[in-house]
């Protein structure tokens, strides 16, 4: 099999539990993403085959054209018995390829959110289409949520095969590595942010959300950690009172246990993993309504949901836990639970191989 993803970060994050859970049952794996140091060590920790292909996460054509002629050859070389093509671009070029390619090869599509959403005219009809046809070329599509799922059969304007697994989720949450850690009650609370810091993540509203919690007097703490993606947000934040920045860390259950509240205001996404990362190590979550968002808490359970863009309703939520040690704790256990229940990575793995067996017409060990 071939695994098509557009980042090394996403390798070394969402395709190394993937790929194990593959090789796990037999499976030969390659794997195709831009050039980076997640790509070679997550290709030689696992003994699979990496192939760095010039993608971009922004609009380049040229590097495209170029990646899908690699592409398209090194798929017509491989014939694999399957082709796994997740994220924008890269689900884009792996279903193409594969398609171009003239193989007997399988196409799964793995959905992890429409960019399209948070986008303005014309580009988000453009890329919308482009969505459209990532999952039309595809054999089946995996939506990694139920929010997900809907909105891309509903934007559409032909029938899509578009499936959940379970609950949800891309590759669930290491139970091992993540820990329940109770709440801590004698210190100033903590907010904590985790991921790409750019506007489409709701930086900007969470930003504004804490200028209105130190308005109010509240006691607490502010801190960002993750990649810069927009650098004009870095005086944004140096000018936001209790808020601190930190680049990405490789050590999230760390972060995790140094935080009292997630908050992710997101406008959009697949299934946030750093939300159940949050609920299996206790930590409550504000999050948005979002696709995809909306079903990683369960409201007035293991966390709050408020509209995207509205930092006074963030802020009333963010208000209402740093008040209440005891909603905090409360609701941390909750997640936790979810998590066991349903988000288990061993678990969400083995489902995904089961389905793509299934696909492939290979006959699973019982």
């Amino acid at each position: 099999m071939v695994i098509f993803v557009t980042s090394p970060i996403t390798v070394a994050s969402f395709v190394m539990p993937i790929a194990k859970a593959f090789m796990a049952r037999g499976w030969s794996v390659d794997i195709v993403s831009a050039p980076g140091e997640g790509l070679d060590r997550t290709a030689e920790e696992l003994g699979a085959t990496a192939h760095a292909l010039p993608l971009h996460r922004g609009v380049a054509p040229l590097a495209m054209l170029k990646a899908f002629i690699s592409g398209t050859k090194l798929v017509r070389r491989m014939r694999p018995d399957l082709v796994l093509a997740a994220t924008p671009v890269a689900g884009l070029l792996g279903v193409v390829a594969g398609r171009t390619a003239k193989t007997d090869a399988k196409i799964l599509h793995l959905a992890w959110g429409l960019r399209s959403e948070s986008l303005k005219p014309p580009f988000k009809q453009m890329v919308g289409r482009l969505e459209t046809l990532t999952a039309a070329l595809a054999d089946m599509t995996l939506a990694n949520s139920g929010s997900l799922s809907r909105a891309i059969t509903s934007s559409t304007w032909r029938p899509l095969s578009v499936s959940v697994l379970g609950e949800g989720s891309s590759h669930g949450v290491d139970l091992g590595k993540f820990r329940f850690i109770p709440q801590r009650r004698n210190s100033q609370p903590v907010i904590g942010f985790v991921g790409r810091i750019r506007r489409d993540k709701g930086i900007i509203e969470l930003l504004e959300a804490i200028e209105l919690l130190d308005q109010r007097g509240l006691s607490f703490e502010a801190k960002l950690v993750g990649s810069l993606e927009e650098v004009d947000l870095a005086s944004r934040i140096e000018a936001t009172p209790r808020t601190s920045h930190t680049a990405f860390a490789s050590d999230v259950p760390a972060v995790m246990a140094d935080l009292d509240v997630l908050c992710l205001p997101t406008w959009r996404e697949g299934f946030p993993n750093v939300v159940l990362e949050a609920g299996a190590s206790g930590r409550p979550v504000v999050t948005t309504t979002a696709t995809g968002a909306v079903d990683a808490v369960v409201e007035g359970d293991t966390g709050l949901l408020v509209q995207p863009r509205d930092p006074h309703a963030l802020a009333d939520a963010l208000e209402q836990l740093l008040r209440s040690p005891e909603l905090r704790a409360t609701m941390g256990e909750s997640g936790r639970r979810r998590v066991e229940e349903h988000f288990d990575q061993e678990v969400v793995c083995h489902r995904l191989v089961d389905f793509a067996e299934q696909l492939c017409g290979v006959e699973s060990p019982r």
